[in-house]
């Protein structure tokens, strides 16, 4: 279990860890998942407020692997991370975080990512 100390230019005093949850980003090969929302979220496990039970599944067009994208993630936090990264922080974030390449409008993608969260979960 990783355990990191608060933020203090973080998070809200009295802010509360988030229960277990999977997240699920759609377009998550694209730059708003590159410069917002893979920032966002090491902010958020830097200042200790993901559960230890989370996780990310991307969903994007591209044809990538798990480990492809968690380079992705890395190379995000590293370019557009607000602070200096932290390797723990970074490295804990990178091991929640799955790929699904799919096409939106295709019923297909949409039984795969259920799959694909049952297997996460």
């Amino acid at each position: 279990m990783l355990t990191v100390e608060r933020d203090p230019a973080g998070a809200d005093e009295g802010a509360e860890q988030a229960r277990p949850c999977v997240m699920v980003i759609f377009g998550a090969a694209g730059d708003l998942t590159k410069r917002k929302l893979v920032p966002a979220l090491y902010n958020l496990a830097k200042s200790n407020l993901l559960s230890r039970e989370f996780a990310v599944v991307g969903v994007a067009r591209a044809a990538m692997t798990n480990d492809e994208f968690r380079d992705k993630v890395r190379q995000a936090i590293q370019e557009f991370s607000t602070t200096a990264p932290d390797a723990a922080v970074s490295e804990w974030l990178e091991r929640c975080v799955y790929y699904l390449a799919g096409e939106f409008t295709e019923s297909t993608t949409y039984a795969a990512l259920g799959e694909a969260l049952k297997a996460v979960d």
